[in-house]
């Protein structure tokens, strides 16, 4: 829709952002208080239908806690054994081991911790073990631990959502074994059980989704249907932090070996759910959006990847300060994107492409993000156009730096490129809501600054449109630029859900 006039009008969003997180707090295990029993699943009876937490804490498989006279592990042989371990059960049998040896309480501890890195770098929780499934709990990895004590079981689609035998407690891990036909791995559900009869997801599975009872686990990826996978802690090196990484994983991706185009989108836990920690109140909801593109045909399948802010987004997401407060009152924040950018550069994206099966050249990588997002989406693609060949930002705020000072913007770095050009292969996505006039039915959406922008991206030679921004298919192949414009619409995860799929179609547009 064409627009007209722009006016000096600026918006900037203070998105919630998370308190900071402990190193493995605030994660995808957490019940929401939730006790409804999935499929109508049968409540445990009185005493579990297993054994007591300290039962068969004398025993370990194949003989873990014991020598072949009887005696007691080293420390050294069981505990140091885990890293080293071949395969994800035999790294359950060594930890196990190192449990039940005569180590110390401190060595044990880091032993729990070596096993779960090792399991989360390969295969991931709950551990595929031949003909079974082994179902792991640690304590220390559940932020709402105190309120799962006692024995626990596992209920999922596999046994009809009726709870098994109780874990066993090995002293500093419970685990069970669980005889789980290959056939009934697939897309299936689970959730862990107390005694008292509450639900809830697994804190160490990789792959997660929601439904109306909460968050449930999967044990393996489904051929009809996506689901979410999250990395535990990612470090970024410059900005010396760590986070949780969150993915949307197309259905058929575990059985397939084909390569896939990703996205990596910023304020990633407002993408998926709000249930999500520390979310928003109201999500992209971009799994599902992905999922409709996809099975329409529209786009091709692609991986999201979407990166969590911090209690510092605004340095995270800007090149330079800006002053948002008053000349009484200076408020200077931002700054740090340079780092951001060095993280998702040189630590994420490597962890990525080695451990999915991505497409990982420029033509199939793509950043996008909103508000101060869509900035840094443009920051980063100016600074690593031979990474990022597709750029999109959805209300971005272009302007920072002269919001309270006068810095360079976004813009000024834009118009003073010399390296920008169509024929490098980028493509660039860029919308708004709001409008000229700012009224109270009519917010401010960074729509001249996004107008701006567009005029800039057009006199570096840019200026190859879609026939139809909103067409199922994208009209010319070689479209290089497209700008949308959501009269009135405000500023807000509802409208970047409502246009999401714009981009993902010139993102992801199907040859031919």
């Amino acid at each position: 829709m064409a627009r007209a006039a722009l006016v000096g009008s600026i918006l900037l969003v203070f998105a919630c952002t998370p308190t900071p997180q402990s190193k493995y707090g605030s994660q995808p295990g957490d019940d929401s208080g939730s006790t409804a029993i999935p499929d109508g699943g049968s409540t445990p009876t009185p005493d579990g239908g297993g054994v007591t937490p300290d039962a068969g804490s004398t025993s370990t498989p194949d003989g873990g806690g014991a020598t072949p006279d009887g005696g007691t592990v080293s420390n050294a042989d069981a505990c140091s054994a885990i890293a080293q371990s071949a395969t994800d059960p035999e790294a359950l049998s060594d930890t196990i081991a190192c449990l039940h040896s005569d180590a110390t309480e401190a060595v044990k501890s880091t032993a729990v911790g070596t096993f779960v890195q090792t399991v989360d770098q390969r295969g991931g929780f709950p551990i595929a073990d031949g003909a079974n499934v082994d179902f792991v709990y640690v304590a220390s990895y559940d932020p709402s631990a105190s309120d799962h004590s006692g024995a626990l079981q596992v209920a999922g689609d596999f046994d009809s959502w009726t709870p098994s035998a109780a874990l066993t407690d090995e002293g500093g891990l419970a685990d069970l074994k669980l005889p789980v036909a290959d056939a009934q791995r697939k897309g299936s559900h689970y959730k862990l059980v107390t005694s008292g009869g509450t639900y809830f997801a697994d804190p160490l599975a990789r792959r997660f989704q929601f439904d109306d009872n909460g968050e449930f686990s999967i044990i393996e990826g489904s051929d009809t249907a996506s689901h979410l996978e999250w990395i535990r802690d990612v470090h970024a090196t410059e900005l010396n932090n760590d986070r949780p990484i969150y993915l949307y994983v197309p259905a058929g991706y575990e059985s397939s070996t084909a390569r896939y185009p990703v996205v990596y989108m910023h304020d990633g836990q407002n993408l998926f759910d709000a249930r999500m920690p520390d979310a928003a109140p109201t999500s992209w909801d971009a799994d599902q959006v992905a999922d409709q593109e996809i099975s329409a045909g529209n786009v091709m399948p692609f991986i999201i990847v979407g990166i969590p802010n911090d209690s510092n987004r605004f340095g995270e997401y800007t090149m330079t300060t800006d002053d948002l407060g008053t000349a009484q009152s200076p408020q200077i924040v931002g700054g740090d994107g340079a780092k951001y950018a060095d993280f998702i550069v040189h630590d994420l994206k490597p962890l990525i492409d080695e451990r999915y099966r991505t497409l990982p050249d420029k033509a199939n990588t793509g950043i996008l993000g909103s508000s101060l997002g869509g900035l840094i989406s443009y920051e980063i693609g100016l600074k690593y156009p031979d990474v990022f060949g597709k750029v999109g930002g959805m209300s971005s705020t272009f302007d920072w730096g002269s919001i309270g000072q006068h810095n360079q913007t976004c813009l000024d770095r834009y118009h003073a490129s010399t390296a920008l050009s169509p024929t490098d292969g980028q493509i660039f996505y860029l919308d708004t809501g709001g409008g000229p006039q700012v009224t109270s039915s009519c917010p401010e959406d960074n729509y001249a600054v996004t107008l701006q922008m567009q005029q800039i991206l057009e006199s570096k030679g840019f200026k190859t449109y879609p026939d139809d921004p909103t067409a199922t298919h994208i009209t010319p192949p070689d479209a290089n630029i497209e700008e949308y414009y959501a009269p009135c619409a405000p500023h807000d995860e509802s409208s970047w859900n409502a246009r999401l799929y714009m981009v993902l179609r010139f993102f992801f547009r199907i040859p031919g």
